[in-house]
């Protein structure tokens, strides 16, 4: 006979769920983002266009590569260290849904676990995000200061 599902569990489940949900939307959003059809807002998606038609076209460098040595030059945000945390977290989130539907049922120590390495990763990516947009804040602001426009679609009509 299995054993009852507690409410708090089920809820756990569905949340476990949800998460893999939220992360298949992240990785496809980054492949699109890494394939330059990502879409946002208007201007950030004028700030993403000038900085692709500078790093990836002239340069041959794809916009996500470019954020990447930017972002690691000063050590502010280890992209390996965001994705280990992803692994953590889906393994954390796994083994919780596993011991559920096992029967085994789960105490406070699991729960605070989850928290625990949920919270790190949200950490991470927003010191990831933050840092990208001054990124590209910064690009903007150079550009109006040397009086440049990077050169796309200038050319006559």
């Amino acid at each position: 006979m299995k054993p009852e599902i507690t409410p708090l569990e089920e809820r756990i489940v569905e949340l476990a769920g949800e998460h893999r949900e939220a992360c298949c939307a992240l990785n496809k959003a980054e492949a699109e983002l890494q394939y330059f059809d990502y879409k946002v807002g208007e201007e950030d998606a004028k700030k993403t266009l000038k900085l692709i038609s500078q790093h990836s076209l002239n340069e041959q460098k794809p916009l996500l590569k470019y954020l990447r040595e930017k972002l690691g030059r000063d050590g502010s945000v280890d992209r390996f260290q965001l994705m280990s945390g992803h692994a953590q977290l889906m393994n954390t989130v796994n083994d919780l849904t596993r011991k559920i539907e096992q029967g085994r049922g789960i105490t406070i120590d699991d729960i605070e676990e989850v928290k625990s390495v949920l919270s790190s990763r949200i950490s991470s990516e927003q010191q990831l995000f933050l840092k990208i947009y001054s990124l590209l804040d910064e690009e903007l602001k150079e550009e109006i200061s040397d009086g440049s426009d990077g050169g796309a679609g200038e050319s006559g009509k």
